[in-house]
């Protein structure tokens, strides 16, 4: 079973429009806000596109903090820095983190692993064992990857890399795995997905931080009247009003039919799995019944 962690940022910058200058803004400021609005994948190369993103990312702490943690992080993987796993998007969305991972192996508690599970975590990026009752399951995890489309603003990207990076190295890569072993409704899923560490309410406070913050360089004021939860120092005061904006967008997304089936079809295959595993043994038999119970209910919540 192989399952692929997305992260994305669907909606591209909060500060679309409604940009207003301080009376104290120089004209260097203004300069460089105008060039900020090209976009930055017009070079075609995303390396060299990336040279003017690193200079600005520089320029706010927090930023080069979480960038600096990321190289560190690929670094110890043998992946250089995220240079090496940066690209273009293709599909029309703003950015993505994906890392893909599989279950490697699955064993009764007490046994070894196989020589083919073995080599597996040998050979991915990262693995960790989740241990159910009387089942033991190998994760391993594939390399991750981000991407941002060409066409967002040098701006835009600010924000997008700070939310992409945050999916990436805020979270546990295999959470939404494991989630999906352990799930017992399909609601879980979408909670997660929005408020587990590193999830869309994280990754939306990171990006728009930083944007605002190095907007605040340029002698912009802070619009944040269009968004209650914001302050001008780019600090979410209100956790509720941002999941309320936030659910406007992702909800659609997480809850499309097709992703809660994939998601449901996973989660019932496992516990088939497991049930086929344990139903011989005598001492396993509270745990079958208690894996049957779920399924069944997680069948019943299968999308149309």
């Amino acid at each position: 079973m192989k399952f692929l962690l997305i992260g994305l940022l669907l909606a591209g910058s909060a500060w679309s429009q409604d940009y207003r200058f301080s009376d104290f803004a120089t004209a260097e400021q203004k300069a460089t806000f105008e060039y900020i609005q090209r976009p930055w994948g017009e070079t075609d190369d995303v390396q060299k596109s990336f040279d003017y993103v690193e200079t600005l990312l520089k320029t706010d702490k927090p930023s080069v903090d979480l960038l600096n943690t990321v190289n560190e992080t690929l670094a110890s993987h043998g992946l250089g820095s995220i240079r090496n796993i940066l690209s273009f998007c293709t599909d029309g969305i703003s950015g993505a983190f994906s890392q893909g991972s599989e279950i490697a192996g699955i064993k009764v508690a007490g046994e070894e692993w196989s020589e083919e599970a073995r080599e597996k975590m040998n050979k991915g990026y990262s693995s960790k064992v989740v241990k159910t009752p009387f089942i033991e399951i190998l994760l391993v995890s594939e390399n991750p990857s981000i991407c941002i489309r060409k066409e967002e603003s040098y701006l835009s990207v600010v924000d997008v890399f700070n939310h992409e990076l945050t999916h990436f190295i805020g979270g546990d890569t295999f959470g939404m795995m494991e989630l999906i072993i352990k799930m017992e409704d399909i609601s879980e899923y979408y909670e997660y997905s929005m408020s587990g560490a590193g999830g869309e309410m994280d990754a939306y406070k990171a990006g728009i931080g930083a944007e605002t913050r190095f907007l605040s360089t340029l002698g912009i004021v802070n619009p944040a009247e269009r968004y209650p939860f914001l302050n001008d120092a780019g600090v979410v005061t209100s956790d509720e009003d941002l999941r309320e904006y936030l659910d406007k967008l992702y909800y659609p997304y997480y809850t499309e039919a097709e992703q809660l089936k994939s998601v449901l079809e996973s989660a019932i295959s496992m516990n088939d799995y497991r049930i086929a595993l344990l139903r011989d043994r005598e001492e396993a038999k509270d745990e079958v019944a208690r894996l049957e119970k779920i399924t069944a209910k997680l069948k019943t919540q299968m999308p149309k």
